[in-house]
This record gives structure tokens, C-alpha cells and sequence, in this order.
């Protein structure tokens, strides 16, 4: 989600596993921890804040 504070500036809002969730257990991988980890992480939630200003 993203906010045009001006021409110049911007803020920017991303967050992931919002709803907090596990990964799913994939019993494939051959070592713990047992899912993917290309593509989940073991953090749960979390946020970034992000501010861009442009300089014209």
C-alpha cells in the first residue's frame, strides 16, 4: 500500500504473512526446518516502511 505525500515524496507499506501463519510442513525436504525456505521464512509477520523522496 502506498501514499503520495507530495511530488517529491512518497511512503510505502508492505507487509508480510499478514495473518501470521505457519508455513506449510513439506515432508520432502530432506532436513529441518521442514518446508520451503526459498519461500517462507521463519519470522511470522512483519512490516517494512518505506520513504522515497525524489531530489529535482
Amino acid at each position: 500500500m502506498g501514499y503520495r505525500i507530495n511530488e517529491l515524496a512518497a511512503l510505502l507499506l508492505t507487509v508480510n504473512n499478514l495473518t501470521d501463519e505457519m508455513p506449510p510442513i513439506d515432508r520432502t525436504n530432506g532436513s529441518w526446518p521442514y518446508y520451503d525456505q526459498g519461500v517462507y521464512n521463519a519470522f511470522g509477520r512483519s512490516a517494512f516502511l518505506e520513504l522515497s523522496l525524489d531530489f529535482k
